[in-house]
C-alpha cells in the first residue's frame, strides 16, 4: 500500500485547479520581473538579452524588407559572400504576426522590438496551461496545477522565456509539451487515430522549427513501439498513422521552407530532403510490420513481434548507413570549422557540462554538487517515484509514465553533459515530481488538522518549488559567466551610435567591421555596416580570417589579410573576453595586443585610430584601415 494518497481520475476537476493556476500566473509575473529586474531598464531602452535575440530580429527585418521568403542568406555577415543560417521560418512568422497590430501606429521596427520583449513571458504563460493539460491523464485531483508552479523555478525552462529573448526555443518547448500531452492520450486510447494524426503533424511542425525536437520525436516513436511490442493490438495502426502524418507534415514543411529547391537541399542541421528520407524509412518500417500483421500468426506474441521488429530495424539502420551516413555525426558541429570550434564554440556556457569533475572545468566539491543540483535537483525525488508509478499504477496510466520515463532516460544524461539539454530533462521529470507533490499534499490533508495544515501545506509547496536553488543562492552563481562581453564594460549601443556617424568612421556608406564575434549581431541590428562573423554553428570564413588577423605576430601578415578581406574598420574592447579568445602561447606580441595596448612604435601605420566620443572611447578602440 502506498504511503501517499494518489488520487484516481476524477470525473471533473477543472474548477478545483483555477485558484492554483491564478497563483501560478502571479508567481510567473513576479519571477519574470525579478529575474529580469537588472535587464528591464536596458530592455526598455532598446536592448535584448543575447546575441541570438539580435540576430533573430535582424533576420526578421530582412524578410520584412525584401519579402524574399526562400532566400535565407543574410548579406551583411561574412562579406562579400553573406551567410545562410540554420534557422527556419516559423519563428520569423510568429514575430512578424505579433508585430503587425502595432505597426500602423509605431512602425514595424518599434513594434517588432516591443513584441520581441514580451513574447517570452507570454509563451511561458501558455506553457503553464499546456503542462496542466498534458498532465491530466497522469496526475489527478485538485493539485495537478503544481506542475505549472514547479516549472517556473526550473532554471533551464525559465531561461527560454525571459524578457527580451525572441527565441525559437520557447516556442518549441511549448509545442513539445503539447506533443507530449497528445502522445500520452494516444497511448491511453490508441484506437483514437485522429490523435495520431495531430501528433504526427505537430511533430513535423516541431522539427521544422528546430531539429532539437528530433530526440522527443524519436522518444514518441520508441514509446509507442515498445508498448506495441508488449501489448500488440491497435498500437501498430496508431504508429503507422502517426508516421504517415509525420511524413506528410514534413514534406509540406520542407516545401514551405525551401520551395522548389527542396529536392536539392541536403542539410542536416535544419529540415531538408535528408529528414524526408529518414522518416520515409520510418514509414516503410511500420508499413512493412503492418503488412506482416495481416498474415495470421506472424506477429502473434512478444517473441515474434520482437524478432520481426529487430530484423526490420536492422534493415532501416543499414539503409541509413549506406544512404545517409551523415546522420551519425553531430548535426550541430558537422559544418563547424575547426578554429571556431576550438576557440569560441567550446567555451559557450550552454555547451558546458552540468556535471564536471575536471580541473579545467573549475572543479570544486561544492560546485560539482551544487551545479547539477541547481539544474536538475528535483530528479533526485522524481526518478524513484517515477519507477514506483510505472510499477504501481493501472496499466493504461503506467504506459503514459513509461513515455515520461523514456524522456528522463534520454535527456537526463544529455542534461548532465550539456546545459542546453537541461530544460528538456526538466520538462520530463516535472511530471513525476508534481505527482509526488500532489500525493504528499493530499496525504497531509488527510492526516493533519485543518489549522496545522493551513500552515504546513504552503511551506511544503514552497519548499518543493525552490529547495534545489537554495545552495547556489547562498554560494553564488553556478556559471562563471557567458562568453558574451559585459554590457557595462563594452556598451554596444553607444558604440553603434558612433559607428553610424560618418564623421567618426570617415565617410558615408556601409563599412566592413572586424569585431569580436559576440558583438556582431548587435552591430548588425543597430548599424548599416557588415560584420565578419556571429555566434553560430555553421562555417563562416570571416571568423577564421578575423582570428588569423588578430593572432598574427607579423604586422605585414595582418595587413595583407586585412586588405584581402576588405576590412574597413577594426573595433576591439579590451574589457571583453576577446582578449582570452585571441591569446596565443609564446612571447611574441599579437596584432590584437598591439591594438589593445600598443607597442614601442605605436599603432601600425596602415591603421588610423578613430576618435570615439565620450565614454565609448574609454571602453573601445577603433581603427580605420588605410589603403596601401
Amino acid at each position: 500500500m502506498s504511503p501517499l494518497n494518489i488520487p484516481s481520475p476524477p470525473a471533473r476537476d477543472r474548477a478545483s485547479i483555477v485558484p492554483g493556476m491564478a497563483l501560478s500566473l502571479l508567481v510567473l509575473v513576479l519571477v519574470q520581473v525579478g529575474f529580469g529586474g537588472g535587464l528591464i531598464g536596458d530592455i526598455l531602452g532598446g536592448a535584448l538579452v543575447d546575441t541570438d535575440a539580435y540576430m533573430r530580429l535582424n533576420r526578421v527585418r530582412l524578410l520584412w524588407e525584401t519579402l524574399d521568403w526562400f532566400d535565407s542568406t543574410y548579406p551583411r555577415i561574412n562579406p562579400p559572400d553573406g551567410m545562410v543560417l540554420h534557422w527556419t521560418r516559423p519563428m520569423d512568422v510568429v514575430l512578424i504576426l505579433g508585430a503587425l497590430p502595432l505597426t500602423p501606429f509605431v512602425g514595424f521596427e518599434a513594434a517588432l522590438h516591443g513584441w520581441a520583449v514580451v513574447i517570452g513571458p507570454l509563451l511561458q504563460a501558455a506553457l503553464l496551461f499546456a503542462l496542466v493539460w498534458a498532465a491530466a491523464p497522469l496526475i489527478h485531483g485538485p493539485w495537478r496545477w503544481l506542475i505549472a508552479l514547479f516549472s517556473i523555478a526550473q532554471p533551464g525552462v525559465l531561461g527560454n522565456f525571459v524578457f527580451g529573448r525572441p527565441d525559437h526555443h520557447g516556442l518549441l518547448a511549448l509545442l513539445l509539451v503539447i506533443l507530449l500531452g497528445l502522445t500520452v492520450r494516444l497511448i491511453a486510447e490508441p484506437e483514437r487515430r485522429q490523435r495520431a494524426v495531430w501528433a504526427g503533424l505537430l511533430s513535423a511542425l516541431c522539427l521544422w522549427i528546430s531539429l532539437e525536437a528530433l530526440p522527443q520525436v524519436l522518444i514518441t516513436l520508441t514509446a509507442l513501439g515498445l508498448i506495441w511490442l508488449w501489448n500488440g493490438g491497435a498500437y501498430l495502426r496508431a504508429i503507422l498513422v502517426y508516421s504517415a502524418a509525420l511524413l506528410v507534415g514534413l514534406a509540406a514543411a520542407a516545401a514551405a521552407e525551401h520551395g522548389g529547391a527542396v529536392l536539392a537541399r541536403l542539410e542536416f542541421d535544419r529540415l531538408s530532403l535528408a529528414h524526408l528520407g529518414l522518416f520515409s524509412l520510418n514509414l516503410v518500417f511500420w508499413g512493412w510490420l503492418s503488412l506482416l500483421a495481416r498474415r495470421r500468426g506472424t506477429l502473434t506474441g512478444l517473441a515474434r513481434r520482437t524478432a520481426w521488429s529487430v530484423l526490420g530495424a536492422a534493415g532501416v539502420a543499414a539503409a541509413i548507413w549506406f544512404i545517409l551516413p551523415q546522420f551519425l555525426a553531430n548535426p550541430v558541429t558537422r559544418e563547424m570549422e575547426g578554429v571556431y570550434r576550438a576557440v569560441h564554440h567550446s567555451g559557450v556556457v550552454q555547451l558546458q557540462p552540468v556535471l564536471d569533475f575536471s580541473p579545467a572545468g573549475g572543479f570544486t566539491w561544492a560546485g560539482t554538487v551544487f551545479r547539477p543540483l541547481h539544474w536538475l535537483g528535483p530528479v533526485l525525488f522524481a526518478l524513484p517515484f517515477l519507477i514506483y508509478l510505472v510499477a504501481s499504477r493501472p496499466a493504461a496510466e503506467a504506459r503514459g509514465w513509461i513515455l515520461i520515463g523514456l524522456g528522463v532516460i534520454a535527456f537526463l544524461p544529455a542534461g548532465l553533459a550539456q546545459v542546453r539539454w537541461a530544460s528538456h530533462a526538466e520538462i520530463f521529470f516535472l511530471f513525476p515530481y508534481a505527482a509526488l507533490a500532489a500525493g504528499l499534499v493530499e496525504t497531509l490533508a488527510i492526516r493533519m488538522r485543518r489549522g496545522t495544515l493551513s500552515l504546513v501545506r504552503p511551506l511544503v509547496v514552497i519548499g518543493l518549488s525552490v529547495w534545489f536553488l537554495v545552495p547556489t543562492a547562498l554560494s553564488g552563481p553556478v556559471d562563471e559567466g557567458s562568453p558574451v562581453a559585459d554590457g557595462a564594460a563594452c556598451p554596444l549601443g553607444p558604440l553603434s551610435a558612433a559607428l553610424n556617424d560618418p564623421r567618426v568612421v570617415g565617410g558615408e556608406g556601409a563599412k566592413r567591421v572586424l569585431a569580436f564575434i559576440d558583438f556582431g549581431p548587435e552591430i548588425l541590428y543597430r548599424t548599416r555596416h557588415s560584420v565578419f562573423s556571429i555566434p553560430t554553428s555553421r562555417y563562416q570564413k570571416g571568423f577564421t580570417t578575423g582570428y588569423e588577423i588578430m593572432t598574427a605576430t607579423d604586422p605585414e601578415r595582418a595587413r595583407a589579410l586585412i586588405a584581402g578581406a576588405g576590412v574597413d574598420l577594426i573595433v576591439i574592447c579590451p574589457g571583453s573576453p576577446e582578449k582570452n579568445m585571441y591569446a596565443t602561447p609564446g612571447p611574441a606580441t599579437t596584432f590584437y595586443e598591439m591594438l589593445a595596448w600598443g607597442n614601442e612604435g605605436g599603432f601600425p601605420a596602415f591603421l588610423q585610430p578613430l576618435a570615439l566620443p565620450g565614454n565609448v572611447g574609454k571602453s573601445f578602440r577603433a581603427f580605420r584601415a588605410v589603403p596601401k
